[in-house]
């Protein structure tokens, strides 16, 4: 199977696709519907998938976008629902919004009905999961690529964690909703697909250093859909059905390469990071962050800057060596209690755990870094995207590309770029910059 030239209906193969990587490559989304009038064919996709009585869980933004025609349509067919309406316009996926949906589920629902994008498809991936009944999500925005990934990002103990969840059985994106999203909404969109190639760039290079798992045919589905997406920007702006439907269709691909890869890798990586700590920072100052893909696209256009510098250098074994031996565990802890302390208990635990700052460790990184350092450039070399042309495809849909557009000091910045390596064991830019012993002098020259 050629995933790079596959159609989303091709991918949704209830049997999976054999691959040469050796993994069975298979998604529980089994229906798509991206289309003008998607919402009104809702009864017969509720059907399909043997959704009697859905629990409908929105929000009050999501509600008057399509959840108040939704209900209307479920009344007209004589369907039986339950609903939850969150009573803030944007709520935060966390443990307390979870229990709010959990508490008030309708145990004689048979499905979930997630009308929203972001948290909404979170909050309901995970009350789907408990409660073991099926989930639709009606997309009420194209701004975010988890639609269809079986796992969510959630506020757990202060610290942004990816955690299990469901895969929709259903995905329904209807265009009259969409291209009615607010503008931002639709920057952000566009924000996450610019990550993805950067995404296969450290997913390639945590392969070559790390042996991590890497699929070259789920990379390229990957690869094809985001570009596809960064060429739709100049319609975004004059809400081109088009170019929307490419967007939608882009992420969700981005959801169905995380199914098949089973892991995040094929859609975030540093810049992914980025977005994480902005929106820890934010929360533990009470507001509200900005938009995940808004912050996404901001974090990409850094690490393509970073990339750029990384590829410039030379592996050192005594410079990486001494900053090993420097390395104090008390001190960093006292770094993350003082920059993310919400979020430092669960951090260090993590780090504690994993074992993350072991000297063989980082030895051996280091042995094949310095031993395969042509490659490693040859992959920057290839898969990094153009900065020029990605500033000007996020500028032309009129996306902000600095932090400080979104009210982050380059002081906040610098530590965000220090501290991306230590959320989780996630190999990515900075913790190359880590092993090499190049990590403060690259936030000195960078930030």
């Amino acid at each position: 199977m050629n995933f790079s030239s596959s159609t989303i209906s091709d991918l949704l193969n209830p049997e999976g696709f054999v691959c040469s990587c050796g993994k069975v490559h298979r998604v529980n989304l089994r229906y798509v519907d991206i289309a003008q009038g998607a919402i009104s064919r809702l009864p017969a996709m509720l059907h399909k998938t043997g959704i009697t009585k859905p629990f409908l869980v929105a929000d009050l933004c999501t509600y008057e976008a399509a959840g108040r025609d939704i209900s209307e349509i479920l009344s007209a067919s004589h369907i039986p629902y339950a609903k939850y309406i969150f009573q803030v316009e944007r709520p935060e996926s966390d443990e307390s919004a979870v229990g709010l949906a959990a508490m008030a589920y309708d145990t004689t629902c048979d499905g979930i009905l997630a009308v929203g994008s972001g948290s909404i498809g979170d909050i309901s991936k995970i009350i789907a999961r408990l409660s073991g009944n099926p989930l639709i999500t009606v997309a009420t925005a194209p701004s975010m690529d988890g639609f269809a990934s079986p796992t969510c990002s959630n506020v757990v103990s202060g610290l942004k964690s990816t955690v299990p969840g469901v895969c929709p059985v259903a995905i329904i994106g209807d265009l009259d909703v969409l291209c009615n999203a607010p503008t931002r909404m639709l920057q952000a969109g566009l924000g996450d697909m610019a990550a993805k190639p950067n995404a296969l760039l450290e997913w390639r290079l945590s392969n070559l250093i790390n042996e991590e798992f890497y699929c070259e045919n789920v990379a390229s589905l990957m690869r094809n859909s985001a570009y596809k997406c960064l060429s739709s920007s100049s319609g975004l702006m004059n809400r081109d059905p088009q170019a929307i439907a490419n967007i939608m269709e882009g992420l969700v691909m981005s959801g169905i390469a995380m199914a098949f890869a089973e892991t995040t890798r094929p859609a975030s990586g540093i810049d992914h990071y980025f977005s994480h700590i902005w929106d820890m920072l934010a929360l533990q100052n009470g507001k509200m962050p900005d938009l995940h893909g808004i912050q996404v696209g901001i974090g990409t256009i850094y690490s393509i800057r970073i990339y750029d510098l990384i590829k410039k250098q030379k592996p050192d074994r005594s410079r990486a060596q001494s900053c090993m031996e420097e390395f104090d565990w008390q001190k960093w802890q006292q770094s993350i209690r003082e920059f993310l302390p919400s979020a430092a208990d669960s951090i260090i635990r993590q780090a504690a755990a994993e074992n993350r700052f072991d000297p063989q460790k980082h030895a051996n990184r280091f042995q094949t870094i310095s031993q395969r350092w042509d490659e490693i450039v040859k992959i920057i070399e290839t898969d990094l995207p153009d900065l020029n042309q990605l500033r000007n495809q996020l500028q032309t849909a009129g996306a902000p590309i600095s932090a400080q557009e979104i009210g982050i000091s380059p002081e906040i910045l610098k530590r965000t770029f220090l501290t991306t390596k230590d959320l989780r064991n996630k190999y990515m830019a900075s913790s190359l910059l880590w092993d090499m012993g190049l990590l403060e002098a690259a936030a000195d020259e960078l930030f």
